[in-house]
Formats: C-alpha cells, structure tokens, sequence
C-alpha cells in the first residue's frame, strides 16, 4: 500500500496536464489524502490487533476485525493508484499495477472481506447490548 501510495504521490507531481502538475487539481490531492488516510487506518489496525492478540491470545475475532479493516482500505488504495494514473495503472510494465494485484491476493488470503465481515455479524449477539439513551 505505501509503495503504491508512493508511486502515486510522484506521478500526481511529475505528470502535467493543461501545463501543470497534476498535483496542483484539488480533486486529486484530496484522493491522494483519502490514500494516505486509509493506509494509515490500516497501519493502527494492525498494531492495535498485535496488541489485542497479546492480551488475549484467544481472541479469534481479532483477525477477522482486522481483515476487514484491512481488505477495505487496501482495496480503496489500490484502485485508486490505477485510477489516478490513468491509463498507464493498467500496464504490465507499470508497477502500480502488480502492487494492486498483490493487495488483492492478501485481501483473499485465509478468508477475503466478505467471509470476515460475516463472521463477525454472527457473533454480533454474543456482545451486551449498549443503550445511548438513558
């Protein structure tokens, strides 16, 4: 994810478009922000679960709340390193390309999004049930 995040932040400042950098459109930026957002939600995930998983080595949901965390931001920056660069994201000769594609097999690894996410809502009941209003 960094490296793809990476490579997309230094296409946004070299390529030109109208004459400019294509960094200086705000639309991008901004996409190239929710890149940085989501990779750095992933990196807190890991190590709040490493942390979790040291307290308590029989939390068997913690992987699951991680791969979904995980899956979901990996996705966002993976698609989002092809579609900011263009057509080019597309190629085999271009490396953003194989890093999306490495972020899809991790995200299938040992059960994809999907399988997680519904491991958890069916344990969703096992938890007490919270009351905002009192």
């Amino acid at each position: 994810m960094q490296a793809a995040l990476d490579l997309t932040v230094d296409y946004l400042k070299t390529r030109k478009q109208f004459g400019v950098p294509l960094a200086t459109f705000q639309a991008l930026t901004f996409r190239a922000a929710d890149m940085y957002v989501a990779l750095e939600l992933v990196r807190s995930s890991v190590l709040y679960t490493a942390m979790a998983l040291a307290a308590d080595p029989l939390d068997d949901l913690a992987a699951s709340r991680l791969k979904v965390v995980a899956g979901r931001n990996a996705r966002l920056v993976g698609q989002e390193a092809i579609q900011l660069h263009g057509g080019i994201g597309m190629t085999a000769e271009y490396a953003v390309g194989h890093y999306t594609s490495a972020i899809t097999e991790v995200e299938h690894s040992w059960g994809d999004t999907t399988y997680h996410l519904a491991r958890l809502a069916g344990r969703v009941r096992e938890y007490a049930e919270v009351s905002v209003l009192r």
